[in-house]
């Protein structure tokens, strides 16, 4: 089985903490017919879904991974984006405004952004505002990591941004390429 993904959400609005417009990329859309051609042509029996437009929301995405074997992803990627706060600033922000609260050598080492949310894909619908219940149109590395995505023998990743992570002392380097590894 095989997925082919192309982003072409080209929605005005921004939404998110992510503060950021994310525009249409209309050449993943012949990106991601030309692969799921190849496949087929070579697969003549496989079974093959692609997905464009508005098809490709977060929780499509993540239902339809779960079964291909082969996964080719063309839209935007993102990694520590900016306008994300972390848990240190928001925990510094919140006592500025009574008493200073000193926080410990050991609170400091542990809070901060959670590795798994700083990187990910932006599904259809991303700039959209979310319909209460809904995912939010990004499917981070955190999100991916919990995918049962044994199927999977090849995972192709066409966008910005995928190849970057943050090492962290004894784990190496945290990101989307690892969250896929480590999904299957």
């Amino acid at each position: 089985a095989q997925l082919a993904m192309a982003h072409t959400d080209d929605s005005p609005l921004t939404r998110g903490s992510f503060r950021k417009f994310f525009g249409s990329l209309p050449a993943t859309q012949y990106e991601s017919q030309v692969v799921n051609d190849m496949h087929s042509a070579v697969f003549e029996d496989g079974v093959s879904t692609l997905l464009q437009a508005a098809a490709p929301t977060e929780e499509r995405l993540k239902q339809e991974l779960q079964h291909a074997s082969v996964l080719h992803i063309a839209t935007h990627g993102f990694f520590n984006p900016d306008g994300l706060p972390s848990m240190w600033e928001s925990a510094m922000d919140s006592s500025r405004g009574g008493e200073q609260q000193v926080m410990r050598e050991e609170d400091r080492k542990i809070i901060g952004n959670l590795p798994g949310l700083l990187s990910g894909l932006v599904c259809a619908g991303a700039n959209k505002p979310a319909a209460e219940g809904r995912d939010d149109g990004y499917l981070t590395a955190e999100e991916v990591g919990w995918l049962d995505l044994s199927n999977a023998d090849l995972v192709v990743l066409s966008a910005c941004e995928t190849g970057l992570g943050r090492a962290q002392a004894g784990e190496g380097l945290l990101g989307l390429r690892r969250a896929f590894r480590t999904a299957g």
